[in-house]
């Protein structure tokens, strides 16, 4: 049942039908007081409620019973969100029966999806969803819940803005496990899950269980959080499919370029890898390269690889391209081609990578620009 393209069930005294649960020591009275609807998806709908019994607001989600597949959903969101103890995951407050379902109660966070911030960034015309260092503090805690999860064996599948809460009091908090798979246990055979514009190529293929499909998920939402429009756009659903299917993303262009933070775009970009090798390892070395990030690159290492070009020992790391357009002299090596001239590094480089080098124009030689393409 696909509750995304259903209108919300008509409130009644006590609220929605769908909520409808007696009292626990009052049985004469219903369980849930309404607040207000606060958002629906494919697999079920989520309310800010009162909880009579226990005397505190919560959210409750409500999931429609459909068929043996949509119990064993709700039973392995329910029983997998309980089992992550963890600060940025809500814990499951309850779980049980309505008349038309299943429902779960978690903790009511008062505040925002990055979704919502997005939207909202874009209708006032400002850069993006947040400033800069808060946006790399909210990221820092969603892998520290992945971390964590990853840890435990579940890979999360759907990580997107609109997963992503964000509490008035700092709280940053990852939700709707319901796509989750736990290394090990068997799926049966359950469709493709997560949404498709945040999912990994291979995810689009029917890969689970690998903690790369998050980490490429997250380079998806960071992306889309900055540029404020999502890393593949493309309204024909087959042309979609294809492009996603070969790794192609919409890259950032030269205006985005200049207007956001380069170095952050590029942790985006090396996430969403088309192949998982080229991807971050685990969620723990994305989120050092977000820390390396906000310290100013501060915490790199020590150099992997330093040239003096002090004699023609380069040509062993280095390609040029014309074969004859570089020779070394005075310790420098300079080129008079008259046109472009390239030079490769012949080797490839894992983790996060800062360039440093100095270039000058010879004195008589043509105006020009020396640039560095990683």
């Amino acid at each position: 049942m696909d509750l995304a393209s259903l209108p919300p069930p008509p409130p009644t005294t006590d609220g929605p039908p769908e909520l409808e649960q007696l009292s626990t020591f009052e049985p004469s009275r219903n369980r849930f007081r309404f607040d207000a609807l606060l958002g629906e998806g494919g697999t079920g709908r989520v309310y800010a409620v009162f909880d009579e019994d226990l005397e505190r607001e919560v959210a409750v989600k409500v999931v429609p019973r459909s068929g043996t597949s949509a119990e064993e959903a709700f039973a392995r969101e329910a029983r997998v969100t309980s089992s992550l103890s963890h600060p940025n995951v809500p814990p499951v407050f309850d779980v049980g029966r309505v008349a038309q379902g299943y429902y779960l109660t978690l903790p009511r966070i008062r505040g925002r999806s990055l979704r919502a911030l997005i939207d909202e960034a874009r209708e006032r015309g400002e850069p993006s969803a947040l400033p800069t260092s808060e946006l790399v503090e909210v990221f820092l805690k969603v892998c520290d819940a992945l971390a964590y999860a990853h840890d435990h064996g579940v890979v999360h599948q759907d990580i997107k803005p609109a997963n992503i809460m964000i509490g008035n009091y700092g709280e940053v908090m990852l939700v709707d496990w319901g796509a989750a798979s736990v290394v090990g246990q068997r799926h049966g055979d359950r469709p493709v899950t997560g949404t498709p514009a945040y999912m990994a190529p291979e995810q689009a293929r029917g890969v689970t269980e690998n903690p790369t499909l998050d980490v490429y998920a997250l380079g998806a939402t960071l992306f889309h959080s900055l540029l404020l429009r999502k890393p593949l756009v493309e309204k024909d659903p087959a042309r979609f499919w294809q492009r996603k299917d070969s790794g192609e993303l919409d890259f950032p262009t030269r205006q985005e370029l200049s207007s956001y933070p380069r170095a952050l775009l590029a942790i985006a970009r090396r996430a969403m890898s088309a192949r998982p090798v080229d991807r971050y390892a685990s969620v723990p070395e994305l989120a050092q390269a977000l820390r390396d990030f906000a310290s100013g690159g501060r915490s790199w290492s020590a150099p992997l690889v330093y040239e003096t070009f002090t004699d023609e020992g380069w040509r062993e790391h280095w390609r040029p391209l014309p074969e004859d357009a570089f020779v070394t002299a005075g310790g420098q090596l300079i080129t008079r081609a008259p046109h472009a001239a390239l030079l490769y590094f012949d080797e490839r480089l894992s983790g996060g990578v800062a360039i440093e080098y100095e270039a000058t124009l010879c004195a008589d030689g043509p105006a020009g620009d020396v640039s560095v393409v990683w």
